[in-house]
């Protein structure tokens, strides 16, 4: 399964780093899923935030994988 979505990244102390940036900010994500056996998926996803440093328009990037056990 492949996925695209989009959302916005609240920030509550406001110039904290964090993952996606250091303020309040549009997000992109896009991502895939797969199961490789019965009952193992791997997955994955990219997430974009727009914007999202105070003193900067560099986009803010986080990535992530993972895998279950479907029980």
């Amino acid at each position: 399964n492949l996925y695209l979505g989009g959302g916005y990244s609240f920030v509550t102390d406001e110039g904290s780093n964090t993952p996606l940036g250091d303020q309040s900010a549009p997000v992109l994500t896009a991502g895939a899923e797969t199961a490789v056996t019965n009952n193992i998926v791997v997955y994955g996803d990219a997430k974009v935030g727009i914007d999202a440093y105070e003193d900067s328009n560099d986009a803010a990037v986080s990535l992530q994988l993972g895998a279950a056990f479907r029980f």
